[in-house]
């Protein structure tokens, strides 16, 4: 995957070249948008899905929604700062007004069917342990147990306040579906599940979602961020 940087309209025709080379002579298959506008972003992307002979997969950075990237898009204040309110409806809106304007633009959404190098991204970033789960499971049962690891993992890395900065290989989340108390052990802080939970949402098919959250007396609720919604951005 290469990157889409910050446009200068007066070179427009030549990146449009470039990128049309890079598709149908290359073969690259993704770009990862940062910077632009959102509208002519929202145009570049359908033009460059028409010339591609496969199925172009279109990522960015979101964590403060959509306008951290493009112009026009909404800017949410980061994770952290959401978290610190304790209100999961916060959480939700900003992770729904994301999602539907990233959609809108063309940029991908996480889901469980995309294609992954499950085996090359385990060796990477997860414990042996979670490893060893994976690779137990039938080949037909791996992806989904794949995703429901990484989510918890990334859950869990995000609300401690480091992302992928901290050492994923040295924590170890379930594998298994359902269950609100995922985390399994912690290297760099023992006893940890003591003070923290990991636990899954519900989510529609093909997708995944994971909750953490430092303590242990806590719930998740779930509602419909709509209702939070302006009726003339539903």
């Amino acid at each position: 995957m290469t990157s889409l940087g910050q446009r200068d309209a007066a070179n427009i025709p030549e990146e449009h070249r470039r990128l049309e080379r890079e598709i149908c002579d290359l073969g690259v298959g993704g770009y990862c948008l940062f910077g632009g506008e959102a509208s002519s972003t929202r145009d570049l992307i359908r033009d460059l899905a028409g010339l591609a002979p496969h199925r172009l997969l279109v990522a960015s950075d979101l964590e403060r929604g959509l306008g951290q990237q493009l112009r026009g898009g909404t800017v949410f204040p980061c994770s952290m700062a959401v978290g610190a309110t304790a209100r999961t409806d916060f959480a939700f809106a900003t992770g729904f007004a994301t999602g539907r304007e990233a959609r809108d633009v063309g940029i991908d959404i996480e889901v469980m069917a995309r294609d992954v190098d499950i085996e090359g991204v385990a060796r990477q970033a997860f414990s042996p342990v979670e490893c060893e789960a994976l690779t137990a499971l039938s080949p037909e049962a791996r992806p989904a147990a794949f995703f429901r690891v990484w989510t918890r993992k990334e859950a869990y890395v995000k609300a401690r306040g480091d992302g992928l900065g901290y050492p994923t290989r040295t924590f170890s989340v379930s594998h298994l579906a359902g269950g609100d108390d995922a985390l399994l052990a912690d290297e760099c802080e023992p006893g940890v599940q003591s003070g923290w939970r990991v636990l899954e949402i519900a989510a529609p098919d093909g997708f995944c979602a994971a909750l953490a959250a430092p303590g242990r007396d806590w719930s998740a609720g779930r509602f419909d961020a709509r209702t939070l919604l302006k009726p003339d951005v539903r």
